[in-house]
């Protein structure tokens, strides 16, 4: 692992359209929230959705590289 990666995960694992273990693709996601690790998120369809995931950091990553609004 180089100096710049540190401790961050693949490129790979961030920039994919699906993240493991949440049922909707990032196409759906319109918004989200983040709280105590509890991600509440906006889909298109306008349903509010809740998912905790295992690596809370990890899974912010995947939502802001694909430039998904954070309105916490």
């Amino acid at each position: 692992m180089n100096a710049k990666q540190g401790n961050h995960k693949p490129l790979q694992e961030i920039s994919g359209s699906y993240y493991e273990g949440f049922g909707w693709g990032i196409t759906e996601i319109v918004k989200f929230i983040e709280a105590a690790g509890i991600f509440t998120m906006l889909l298109t369809t306008r349903k509010v959705v809740h998912f905790t995931p295992e690596n809370a950091e990890r899974f912010r990553r995947w939502l802001k590289y694909h430039n998904i609004t954070d309105i916490t």
